[in-house]
């Protein structure tokens, strides 16, 4: 899932972040949707183009077919769907956001972890599930994209990690 940066009410100011229960979170990471399986299009996370701040990542995933060829991504756009798994501190996802668009080269730009400092003393964790819908230029489902990421964002005394795996490529 991408962590978006939070509405400005929420007090935590945590980038785009779903979360559930434990009980979820075995559920979720262990199972594969039909459609997940079975999708002609994938996202891959571009290590190469990742950027870690003090609290939060930049990562990028590039479009590309079930065989790994890159593809170009100006006739679509993305909408995120994400699933919390665990939440210790309040986050703000953008599944209620437009889809976005991609670069020209197909890549998506996906910012993880808090807009600020948690604080000196925080501790705790952010887990998600992320999957995404492709639509194209004019609005209508584009292809459908197999891929699922988690999203961890560990704080241990206000020290962030941030980090983006795949369960399902």
């Amino acid at each position: 899932a991408s962590l978006r940066p939070a509405r400005q009410s929420e007090s935590a100011d945590l980038l785009h972040l779903d979360l559930g229960s434990n009980s979820q979170e075995q559920k979720a990471s262990g199972s594969k949707a039909e459609s997940e399986t079975d999708a002609p299009l994938r996202f891959t996370v571009r290590r190469d183009l990742t950027k870690d701040h003090r609290y939060n990542g930049d990562y990028y995933y590039q479009l590309a077919t079930q065989e790994g060829k890159r593809l170009r991504g100006f006739d679509y756009t993305v909408q995120e769907r994400t699933t919390i798994l665990h939440q210790d501190f309040p986050v703000g996802t953008t599944d209620d956001k437009p889809p976005a668009h991609l670069t020209r080269d197909g890549l998506f730009h996906d910012g993880v972890g808090f807009n600020k400092s948690p604080g000196a003393d925080a501790t705790g964790r952010v887990t998600l599930l992320q999957r995404f819908d492709l639509f194209t230029r004019d609005g209508q489902p584009g292809p459908r994209v197999s891929t699922v990421l988690r999203h961890e964002t560990i704080v241990k005394n206000g020290e962030v990690t941030n980090g983006v795996f795949v369960v399902t490529p």
